[in-house]
């Protein structure tokens, strides 16, 4: 669903997550503040029988809108915050119509923002399917779309009235062990620090150092992070730290996720942790994604269980 601005200066705000399209645009049209935005339920029993579903709305010129094209770049990233990993769900993974889209507003050619009256847009998507409900646990939601992404919405799925106390569960031995592993001779992935590698964040949060432009059929991207530390991550060398990297189009928006489990070489009492790890990361991002098959510019989120950073923009040039 898509609108105009209206000729007023009142709106009323939205008195449930999932309010009405027509609500959900008046907020829209009516805030200064992000260009996109995601509205989920705060809990979602299990057993109650309902079909839970997101909202995400993005505003913009009236001109750029329609080049945005929400219903089909859009999805949300949901991290599991206790187990790490992540499930993405949104009108870029529906089967039918063109894969390739019209450049994202800003991409098609160098040209800036379109000026000229506010519109938005509203599209809604289901959580999961009705058979496959995700693991009772607290989870981590951002809207992305094409080089936007929305504010972090957190959302608790459990049986009412209690839920599963994720952090009593066994903990998977392959969730400990780090992915993708080190090369051994000293290449990459590295996960000590780099000339390369940015500051470590004075807060919880990512930081990332991408290439503009991939030459010579590579791309590494140097990290850095702060991040809450979770029982569960706990490992002899310190903590295995679940990072999410998330890459989407300007052209084909299907996202490409990977999942990867980062070390922090911090020194944890485990009688008395830290309250947040550190550590830092080099990748070429070509072992990891088909970037070069489908040139285009991509651009690169990255999600912690309570940081997001990007989004990196990425050219890849079809000559790569």
């Amino acid at each position: 669903m898509t609108s105009i601005e209206p000729g007023r200066s009142e709106h009323e705000s939205v008195t449930t997550p999932l309010a009405g399209s027509d609500v959900l645009l008046d907020e829209l049209l009516g805030s200064a503040g992000p260009a996109l935005r995601l509205w989920a339920p705060g809990f979602v029993a299990l057993d109650s029988g309902e079909a839970p579903s997101l909202a995400v709305g993005a505003t913009g010129s009236v001109v750029e809108l329609p080049r945005l094209m929400l219903e089909r770049r859009a999805f949300v990233v949901a991290l599991d915050v206790e187990r790490g990993g992540a499930r993405v769900v949104g009108g870029a993974l529906r089967e039918g119509g063109p894969r390739r889209l019209p450049p994202a507003p800003g991409f098609e050619g160098g040209l800036g923002p379109a000026p000229g009256p506010r519109g938005a847009q509203v599209a809604r998507f289901a959580m999961w399917d009705r058979r496959a409900p995700w693991p009772a646990g607290t989870y981590a939601l951002v809207a992305v779309a094409a080089d936007r992404a929305s504010q972090r919405v957190e959302t608790v799925v459990g049986r009412a009235p209690s839920t599963v106390d994720v952090a009593a569960e066994s903990v998977a031995p392959e969730s400990l062990r780090v992915w993708p592993p080190p090369d051994p001779g000293g290449g990459l992935p590295h996960y000590h620090a780099l000339d390369q590698s940015p500051a470590v964040p004075a807060e919880p949060g990512i930081a990332i150092v991408a290439p503009r432009v991939v030459r010579a059929a590579t791309a590494p991207v140097y990290g850095s992070f702060r991040v809450r530390l979770r029982p569960r991550w706990l490992v002899p060398h310190g903590a295995t730290v679940p990072l999410t990297l998330v890459l989407t189009g300007s052209e084909d928006p299907a996202p490409v996720v990977h999942s990867l489990r980062l070390p922090s070489f911090d020194p944890v009492d485990r009688a008395n942790p830290p309250a947040t790890v550190t550590g830092r990361f080099a990748l070429d991002l070509l072992q990891l994604a088909p970037l070069a098959a489908a040139p285009q510019t991509w651009f690169l989120h990255a999600f912690l269980s309570d940081a997001a950073s990007g989004p990196s923009t990425i050219a890849v040039p079809t000559s790569c």
